[in-house]
């Protein structure tokens, strides 16, 4: 786990003399939109650009993984995890989505690794960061996009429509190291939880009397 501090946030005032933050809304400008909570050194770095998808990042399809052989590389789709294989679809850092099945469940991925039909991944930014736009993707309710009746959806075609505003990089890297290391500390905390939840029940399994297996039952 990182041991770095994250700086302050301040609230961009939307009116003189109120410096008051909050995470939520956005400033209309001429030009664009600026976030009405934004790290101190990019105060009066400008507005944020508003962009499609389709600017951003190119959609990739997943791929049938079956005629490949058992290996070290993960295979994922929309629900997560699936299994191994011995070749790669993609190469490097790529934000998923779910194309049908779990569609509100965005996943970050490194390095080597092979999506199944069911999800879509990302791949040659443009002008943006991959964990920033994970970020974003996050913060999106997927299923207000869903285009199915039965099974939720999702497109290439409207996903790349979707718009969104963009700081310059140094300011999406701000933006992305200071999420990530919550993501950090949430996952560490989340792993203290089910310890302490096992340590829990291995003391109910010893404090109370088993009658018939099981434990306080008589």
């Amino acid at each position: 786990m990182s041991n770095k501090t994250t700086p302050p946030l301040r609230g961009t005032p939307s009116e003189k003399g109120n410096d008051s933050p909050s995470p939520k809304g956005w400033q209309a400008k001429p030009d664009g939109v600026v976030p009405k909570l934004r790290f101190p050194e990019f105060r009066e770095a400008g507005e944020w650009e508003e962009k499609p998808f389709d600017e951003l990042f190119t959609i990739g399809n997943g791929k049938d993984y079956k005629h490949l052989s058992s290996g070290d590389i993960p295979v994922y789709g929309s629900g997560g995890h699936m299994l191994s294989v011995n070749d790669y679809l993609h190469d490097g850092e790529s934000v998923c989505i779910g194309r049908k099945g779990t569609i509100n469940n965005p996943m970050f991925l490194t390095g080597k690794f092979w999506t199944v039909d069911t999800l879509f991944y990302t791949h040659t930014f443009n002008g943006c960061l991959p964990r920033f736009i994970y970020s974003i993707f996050q913060n999106i309710d997927w299923l207000k996009h869903n285009e199915a009746g039965g099974v939720p959806s999702l497109s290439k075609t409207n996903i790349g429509k979707i718009k969104v505003a963009v700081p310059k990089l140094k300011e999406q890297q701000k933006i992305a190291d200071c999420l990530a290391s919550l993501d950090e500390r949430i996952t560490l905390e989340a792993q203290k939880l089910d310890m302490l939840k096992t340590h829990k029940k291995g003391l109910m399994q010893q404090l109370f009397p088993s009658v018939g297996g099981v434990a306080g039952e008589a």
